[in-house]
C-alpha cells in the first residue's frame, strides 16, 4: 500500500469515525429532534438506542486497525438500512447523506480490506 493511499484511508477513518460519534451522542442522550425523527419513520425509542449503540461501536472501531474492516462493514450494513429508510419515508432527497456517506464507509473498507488481501 503506498503511502498517500494509507493517509487517504486514515483521513477517511477520523472523518467517519467524527460522524458516527457524532450521531451515536444524538440519539443515546434522547435528542428530541433525533427521537422525533425515528418516530416519524416509525420507528421507536428502542431502535434510537440500537442504531446509536451500532454507531459508537462503528466510530470507535474504524479507528482501530484490527477493527476496521469490520466496524466497516457493520457501518455499511447500518447505512443501507439508512438509505432504505430514507427513501421509504421522505424519498429520494432524504438518502443523499447516507448515501454519500454510504461510498466513504465502503471505499474505507474496500481499502483496508485490501491491505490485508494483498
Amino acid at each position: 500500500m503506498t503511502k498517500n493511499r494509507n493517509i487517504a484511508l486514515w483521513i477517511g477513518q477520523v472523518l467517519i469515525a467524527a460522524l458516527f460519534l457524532f450521531g451515536a451522542y444524538s440519539k443515546l442522550t434522547g435528542d428530541p429532534a433525533v427521537v422525533a425523527g425515528f418516530a416519524a419513520m416509525g420507528l421507536g425509542g428502542g431502535m434510537v438506542v440500537f442504531v446509536g449503540l451500532c454507531e459508537l461501536a462503528g466510530g470507535i472501531g474504524i479507528l482501530i486497525p484490527v477493527l476496521t474492516r469490520w466496524a466497516a462493514l457493520g457501518l455499511v450494513a447500518l447505512l443501507i438500512g439508512a438509505v432504505i429508510l430514507g427513501v421509504a419515508a421522505g424519498g429520494p432527497v432524504a438518502a443523499v447523506f447516507p448515501g454519500v456517506t454510504l461510498l466513504l464507509v465502503a471505499a474505507v473498507a474496500w481499502g483496508r480490506w485490501m491491505r490485508v488481501v494483498s
